[in-house]
């Protein structure tokens, strides 16, 4: 159900979606005045897309119940990144806040998700969250399984997504060239909107994968291990030994990417590139087969909000904007607002 073809197909429905959140922004959020703060003002954007994706429309209670849960949520996963007694194991026997907060979010998580099932399948609809229900009750997962994989799906990608997601407004703020370039693309790609935005080889494509580039989402992967030893690099590196890979190191300081490496150029990724040499010069979504499973849905909803905003506003950065990381939080997020100014229509090529 995440393939890239099961993911293109969901392309205008999502675009529906990133069409609402902006017109609401609009009315009543922050565009009123003409400014977005990406990382604050579309934090809540990817979270109603694979919400959608997995579980089908939700109606308003439905969407109400659910945002309650990301304070909570968001509380729990603050006081794990901190440490502490959290880490060890018997601290699940002691009488704290933390663990009588877990419990609640844990049967709060676990009803939100029972009644939205039940409302699927009393209309007769079979979007995954149906799949993955009938997928416990036919032995292939446990409930805890399931309910801790919609968990990272929905609340743990919330930070990871809107990371990937925040640089690009920022860049391309800086960049009018690329920011013309790109509207001037979407007006004269052949085929359907649909197909442009799931192409690979457009601007847009390029300029999102040389953000992801300059700005990894985090300093270091999240730890691994092969099952069994490898010989790399003249070195012979121990089974089930973990390793993590420096970010820094491998997108931005590694010759592979030439003597402008730190500059932001999207057009490299245009240039002819044999796909087997990239593969472990570029760090993104995880190496082999522990690679992020969301990634076709996180890339075409980057896509279609970027082009979104560079089609309905020119992007500029004014004495406000900075480049500084949003404190607090562990992935890589902009924390500047950036000016957007609407496009009239007959000035789209300006």
């Amino acid at each position: 159900m995440f393939t890239q073809p099961r993911v293109a197909m969901q392309i205008p429905r999502i675009r529906e979606l990133v069409h609402i959140y902006f017109d609401d922004l609009e009315r009543t959020g922050s565009l009123t005045m003409h400014r977005i703060n990406p990382s604050k003002d579309l934090r809540l954007l990817p979270l109603w897309i694979v919400a959608d994706y997995i579980y089908g429309p939700l109606t308003p209670a439905a969407r109400s119940q659910l945002e309650s849960l990301i304070p909570l949520r968001d509380s729990l996963f603050g006081r794990v990144i901190q440490g502490g007694i959290t880490r060890f194991h018997w601290s699940r026997f002691l009488p704290s806040k933390t663990n009588h907060d877990l419990k609640d979010f844990k049967m709060r998580w676990q009803q939100f998700n029972r009644d939205v099932h039940t409302a699927c399948r009393e209309a007769g609809r079979n979007p995954p969250i149906v799949q993955m229900y009938e997928g416990h009750r036919n032995g292939l997962m446990t409930l805890e399984n399931l309910l801790q994989t919609l968990d990272e799906m929905l609340f743990g990608n919330l930070d990871v997504t809107i990371g990937g997601l925040s640089w690009n407004p920022l860049f391309l703020a800086a960049q009018q060239d690329t920011q013309n370039e790109l509207r001037k693309e979407q007006r004269t790609a052949k085929g359907s909107w649909s197909q442009y935005i799931a192409r690979a080889d457009t601007l847009l494509a390029a300029s999102i994968l040389e953000s992801a580039r300059l700005k990894p989402m985090a300093a270091f992967s999240i730890p691994q291990a092969a099952p069994t030893a490898r010989a790399t690099g003249g070195y012979l590196v121990p089974g089930r030994m973990n390793f993590v890979v420096d970010t820094q190191a491998l997108n931005i300081n590694n010759p592979y990417w030439g003597v402008d490496r730190k500059e932001y150029r999207p057009s490299r990724f245009l240039e002819r590139r044999v796909p087997v040499e990239m593969r472990y010069q570029y760090w993104r979504f995880g190496f082999g087969p522990r690679q992020c499973l969301g990634k076709y849905l996180a890339d075409i909803m980057i896509r279609i909000v970027v082009a979104h905003m560079v089609q309905k506003y020119r992007l500029k950065l004014d004495a406000t904007s900075t480049w500084d990381k949003k404190p607090g939080v562990w992935i890589t997020q902009a924390d500047s607002d950036i000016r957007c100014d609407e496009i009239e229509p007959e000035n789209e090529g300006g």
